[in-house]
């Protein structure tokens, strides 16, 4: 009963913590304030969890360290291409990031490819020529802003790839060791950056005088409950039933709030794109 449980806790924060990125640009545009917000949640409640048995590894600081660098930078693109894109279309498309780690694996530790990882970029291919049948115009109506939010996408897209390819090699490295002190670190690296941007840019926020603090709270409470369940899974379910699962469930549930909370409406192709990406996704991780 329980791993049902937590399987439905880690796809709703996974949903969730894309959610509350749209719901928030919706209160004010202000991406330092809400990834700031968001990442000192996450921070304060994986340290919390993680404060028992906690070691300072040298290398494990060094991993971390540019892991937060990298995935400070791919919350900013996150951010940037949820505020200007559908939501369902945007997830879909950085979920695609998994095929950087599989490139990396190929070429450096010499890897083997399966059957499905090569239908998968196959399908990954011709998601993005379905994606392309109308040049972007029905997305968001505005060429410019289409641009824009293609280009978010893509760095989104290839910084999370990079920041799987930290965490795969550290994994192998050190098999099962170091996990919490990875993420914990890699968190706090996030806030230092985030609190920087906010200073050098002199933005002078007034948090008190902020819309929509609740959202970037919310956000970073998902992000350390995915992080947590994700854990926990991974030590007792297979990894070819855990993340085609999250896959599935995210990509429905991102679908279903962008039709029915944020009124987005796409077009057959991109519902198409959706259907093929979610395939590709999932065929990657078997």
């Amino acid at each position: 009963m329980i791993t049902p449980i937590l399987y439905l806790i880690l796809i709703l924060s996974d949903v969730f913590q894309s959610a509350t990125t749209k719901l928030f640009n919706g209160c004010n545009d202000k991406p330092h304030a809400y990834n700031f917000l968001k990442s000192l949640t996450a921070f304060i409640i994986i340290a919390i969890a993680s404060c028992v048995g906690f070691t300072f590894h040298n290398q494990t600081i060094i991993f971390a360290v540019i892991h937060g660098l990298v995935s400070a930078i791919s919350m900013y693109a996150g951010y940037k291409a949820l505020s200007k894109g559908p939501i369902a279309l945007t997830s879909v498309l950085v979920s695609f990031s998994v095929i950087i780690p599989i490139i990396w694996g190929i070429i450096a530790r010499k890897e083997d490819v399966s059957v499905f990882q090569y239908i998968a970029i196959a399908l990954l291919v011709f998601s993005l020529i379905t994606m392309n049948l109308d040049k972007f115009k029905s997305v968001n109506g505005d060429k410019k802003t289409n641009f824009a939010w293609f280009t978010f996408v893509i760095l989104t897209f290839v910084f999370n790839g990079v920041g799987a390819i930290l965490s795969k090699e550290h994994q192998l490295l050190y098999p099962s060791l170091y996990f919490k002190e990875f993420t914990t670190i890699s968190l706090f690296v996030c806030v230092i950056v985030h609190t920087l941007i906010i200073v050098i840019t002199k933005s002078n926020l007034n948090f008190k005088e902020i819309k929509g603090k609740k959202f970037g709270l919310i956000g970073g409470i998902c992000t350390s409950l995915l992080t947590l369940v994700t854990l926990l899974l991974s030590a007792t379910e297979n990894a070819s039933v855990l993340f085609p699962l999250q896959t599935s469930g995210k990509v429905l549930g991102v679908v279903l709030l962008g039709y029915f909370l944020f009124k987005e409406k796409l077009k057959l192709n991109h519902y198409l794109t959706i259907i093929l990406g979610l395939i590709a996704v999932i065929l990657f991780k078997i």
